[in-house]
């Protein structure tokens, strides 16, 4: 609150830190999320109007981290002002070239959202990084790794997919 930053702006930057350690690499690129209903006319229709946000992160050693949360946040804007561009537009335009065993830009989905209705509080229960197997919920995973973070009660709750395969 004191940077005037979001919650997603801060758990994205902790995230990409993550990646970078983990990979050695300084440019991150995930990809998220995004409501799309910044129009008056959208507000109130029923219906499906979410399209995909790039996140690209650049880390420099040198960087504070509450200056890396400033910059990730000021791009998380920028990149909204254009979110009226189709992500398959946005593919085409720079000529990526597709494979369909693989996202065509990123590999990590990452997002903060508000799950309201979902996994019920247990008040009582205090534990953290709880396992649980979901059989049959999902066979094959979209992304190598997917990071959902719930933030619509008192504590921040997450969910972890990945490709088997992989990890």
């Amino acid at each position: 609150q004191e940077s005037g930053v979001t919650l997603n702006s801060v758990l994205l930057s902790g995230l990409s830190i993550l990646l970078g350690k983990y990979t050695g690499q300084q440019d991150i690129v995930t990809g998220g999320v995004i409501a799309n209903r910044h129009h008056r006319q959208t507000e109130d229709l029923i219906g499906f109007f979410i399209n995909t946000q790039v996140n690209r992160v650049l880390l420099d050693p040198d960087q504070s981290y509450r200056d890396l949360i400033a910059q990730v946040h000021s791009d998380q804007i920028e990149s909204q002002l254009h979110q009226d561009l189709p992500f398959e537009k946005l593919i085409d335009e720079l000529g990526v070239e597709r494979d369909s065993s693989r996202h065509p830009i990123f590999q990590i989905m990452f997002g903060v959202q508000s799950f309201v209705g979902g996994v019920s509080d247990q008040e009582d229960r205090k534990e953290h990084f709880q396992e649980l197997y979901m059989e049959g919920a999902y066979e094959v995973e979209k992304f190598d790794l997917s990071i959902l973070i719930d933030d619509s009660g008192q504590e921040l709750k997450g969910q972890i997919s990945y490709a088997t395969s992989l990890f």
